[in-house]
């Protein structure tokens, strides 16, 4: 029984040109693969930057440090 995936390969070069678009669009799927990870991971950085809390210290002050070597 022919299914549409199987009556849409064509014999000869009619599928030789269907791969080279593939991999003509295969750079183009790649730059928006690369665009989506860089805006989430611009996201992620604005969340953490957000809830994280700067603490400077100054020469003389006493700190508690946790040493589990010891």
């Amino acid at each position: 029984m022919p299914t549409h995936r199987t009556t849409m390969i064509k014999e000869g070069e009619g599928n030789e040109e269907e791969m080279r678009l593939n991999l003509d669009l295969l750079q183009e799927r790649r730059e928006a693969a690369a665009i989506r990870e860089a805006r989430y991971k611009m996201k992620m950085e604005h969340y953490y930057n957000k809830r994280v809390r700067l603490i400077s210290f100054k020469v003389g002050e006493y700190v508690y440090r946790k040493n589990e070597a010891s």
